[in-house]
């Protein structure tokens, strides 16, 4: 009896032990949870919610508060190329770099010249000219060399390809297709592959500016084919922006709904979307200039993600 006595005190000792110690493992577990996991969930729900506000902040630091630059000091002097002008925006940067550099617009046959943009430039004291771009088969035509010729030797500060403008494209088949892709894409490409070795060889910096409407549904032919140039021409800035970002600023822009003459609730006159577009040049690579096409832009990206 005396030995079974102390051999059960020995094994309540045990138990007593063994009870203690799973007190301490539930006291670790309970302040485990507690603490060191609810201030860890708390830290990253602080840290997202600061990502996010500082996001908000740069937004409108980029869209109201950055300082326009001045393009003189910027990309000196020099020549501003356009390769279309047959729409509002296409008028307006005429205009508006007419008054900082010598203007050279590339036109298409049939495409009824602007005298008005070239007395605007010349008023200026900036010369203007224009060339008309051969609506050969092949870039490698005379004619089209010719125009890259007209402007090889000549120093250009700013390229500007606006593709913005497709216009009566819904019903191309075939051939017209091919020739349609190649006005939009191949001769831009090639005039940039001309202008860009002048351009690293500048002082000053250089900008490439391409111009493309915004992303849609898809749902015609012509929506795809706009689709498309839009979709190559923002790959292509990219790829020069991450090439030559020491010495050209590339900037793609989608241009979002443009008005004649009054602000509408998101629709702007194509002189302020044109003058914001300049304003905040090589600053992005990618775009869409004034915070009324940013809400569009925004809105139009919901949408595509919703059907």
């Amino acid at each position: 009896a005396e030995y079974m006595g102390i051999w059960q005190n020995q094994r309540n000792k045990r138990e007593m032990e063994h009870m203690k110690n799973l007190f301490k493992c539930g006291y670790w577990v309970d302040y485990l949870n507690k603490y060191v996991l609810g201030g860890l969930f708390a830290a990253v729900g602080i840290s997202v919610a600061l990502t996010k506000f500082s996001e908000c902040l740069k937004t409108v630091y980029r869209l109201f508060l950055r300082p326009t630059r001045d393009l003189n000091e910027r990309y000196g002097n020099g020549w501003a190329v356009i390769t279309d002008v047959s729409d509002s925006v296409g008028e307006e940067y005429a205009k508006i770099l007419g008054k900082y550099f010598n203007v050279l617009i590339l036109y298409r046959k049939g495409q009824k010249q602007n005298i008005e943009i070239f007395k605007q430039i010349e008023n200026e004291g900036k010369k203007a000219l224009s060339v008309i771009i051969d609506d050969a088969e092949d870039y490698q035509s005379p004619a089209f060399q010719d125009v890259i010729g007209n402007f090889a030797n000549r120093e250009v500060a700013i390229l500007v390809i606006n593709n913005a403008c497709d216009k009566g494209n819904a019903d191309l088949e075939g051939k017209e297709i091919a020739e349609y892709l190649q006005k939009r894409i191949v001769y831009p490409i090639q005039l940039a592959r001309v202008a860009i070795p002048n351009m690293l060889k500048r002082v000053k910096k250089s900008a490439i500016v391409t111009l493309t409407k915004m992303q849609n549904n898809c749902e015609s032919f012509k929506e795809a084919l706009t689709s498309s140039v839009r979709g190559f021409m923002e790959s292509y800035s990219k790829t020069l922006a991450c090439e030559h970002k020491k010495k050209i600023d590339v900037t793609h822009i989608e241009v979002g709904a443009i008005t004649e003459e009054k602000n509408t609730f998101l629709s702007i006159p194509a002189k302020k979307a044109v003058a914001s577009y300049l304003g905040h040049l090589g600053n992005e690579k990618t775009g869409c200039g004034h915070w009324k096409h940013f809400i569009q832009h925004k809105l139009n990206l919901q949408h595509l993600m919703n059907t």
